[in-house]
């Protein structure tokens, strides 16, 4: 062990030899509970819930952002490759940024959000970041749960070929009360990390089956799909100069308003951030007592394997639909292919539990900036917050704007 190093719930630096106060350590402006969070996640639990809480429905935002990347006149498959270079530089300053996150929470003490804001730059503008995960948080889990209704109602209707007779705010209630509710009762996100794994399955089945029909052309013009679809695929070439000759790659580029687009889907698509403090909590400490080390090792594997999603199922996307992709992919596959009821399936799956790394962060922090005693852990503020997203989603609000 270093200097001043022992193998408890502190930790220390090697590199500055200094020894910072655990995360939630009970002084009243640490944003922590009365209950002490249970330090007992490791790598590959605390991998599999960062990787879900990044990888969800924002994913299927990505092939209409590589689209707009054509606008200037750049042709599809180099609008592609720009789309991989972005995602991947922009995944690696958000996996940087959720790590930093941690350290600042380690530094002061803190295990929330807010409180890190607080200590650090001060509490006359912690209200920024406490609305910001408030708002995000909700908003994202109301979307989630409303996929959730829609997916589960689209399958049910793909097998029994009577879509148009199901009720889809029953069944989506249904799936509230037996599946949701049980999950956001859970007292910690370590038994989150198992159904998180089912999440990323569900991701990884989609990419696949959305990867076959991008391979076997199945949309093509000679595709069995092509005339069937509502939105026929279409793709760029390069486009051509006043003289008629083809334009060099500088003049076809995305403009900067094409490109801050598709960094906000990718912004959108990468955003776990208001997860990290509670995360860095309850992640069990290496030998040398530190949890920087894990969190960091668990933060770099999850970014890295939502970056290979992202671009597998982005690029897929695009490379099937072409100009013609919607901003929700999943609805330009025709209902009658089996392949894409089966990216449904995953994807019904991924939203399913995402939701429950949604509605905590959401739940924790209003019980924080209410200055609730329980921290929001007591089956009441479940009950409510649940409710309130529910009552929220069964508004119907559109998810393709």
């Amino acid at each position: 062990d270093e200097p001043g190093c022992r193998t408890s719930h502190w930790s220390c630096r090697a590199d500055e030899r200094r020894v910072y106060p655990p995360p939630c350590a009970m002084s009243p402006s640490s944003g922590c509970s009365n209950e002490k969070p249970q330090a007992s996640m490791s790598v590959c639990n605390l991998t599999a819930n960062i990787a879900n809480s990044i990888v969800g429905f924002a994913v299927l935002t990505l092939p209409t952002g590589m689209e707009r990347l054509s606008d200037n006149g750049m042709a599809t498959s180099e609008a592609l490759g720009v789309g991989v270079v972005l995602l991947l530089v922009f995944g690696t300053l958000n996996a940087w940024t959720f790590t930093l996150i941690a350290e600042a929470c380690e530094r002061t003490g803190t295990c929330s959000y807010t409180a890190a804001w607080q200590k650090t730059l001060g509490p006359r503008t912690a209200w920024l970041v406490s609305s910001s995960t408030l708002l995000v948080s909700f908003n994202n889990a109301v979307i989630c749960q409303s996929i959730i209704g829609v997916c589960l109602t689209d399958l049910i209707g793909f097998f029994l070929e009577a879509p148009e007779e199901l009720p889809r705010l029953r069944i989506q209630l249904l799936v509230v009360v037996a599946v949701l509710l049980p999950l956001c009762l859970l007292p910690s996100l370590k038994p989150l990390s198992a159904a998180s794994t089912f999440g990323l399955a569900g991701t990884a089945t989609t990419a696949a089956t959305m990867a076959a029909r991008a391979l076997d052309t199945s949309y093509g013009p000679e595709g069995k799909f092509f005339e069937v679809v509502q939105w026929v695929p279409t793709f760029e070439q390069r486009a051509a100069d006043p003289e008629g000759e083809i334009a060099g790659l500088a003049a076809v580029a995305p403009s900067a308003s094409s490109v801050a687009f598709f960094l906000s889907l990718a912004s959108s698509a990468y955003l776990a951030h208001f997860n990290a403090p509670l995360m860095y909590a309850e992640t069990r400490p290496d030998r040398h007592g530190s949890r920087l080390a894990p969190f960091r090792a668990a933060a770099a594997i999850a970014f890295s394997a939502a970056a290979a999603l992202f671009i597998s199922i982005g690029g897929a996307g695009f490379a099937t639909f072409g100009e013609a992709v919607q901003a929700l992919v999943i609805n330009n596959y025709a209902a009658a292919d089996p392949l894409a009821a089966i990216a449904r399936c995953g994807l019904f799956l991924t939203v399913l539990f995402e939701f429950p790394l949604l509605e905590r962060p959401f739940r924790l922090t209003l019980a924080e900036q209410l200055g609730s005693s329980s921290g929001g852990k007591g089956r009441i503020h479940v009950f409510l917050s649940l409710g309130a997203i529910t009552a929220v989603a069964f508004a119907e609000p559109p998810l393709d704007q």
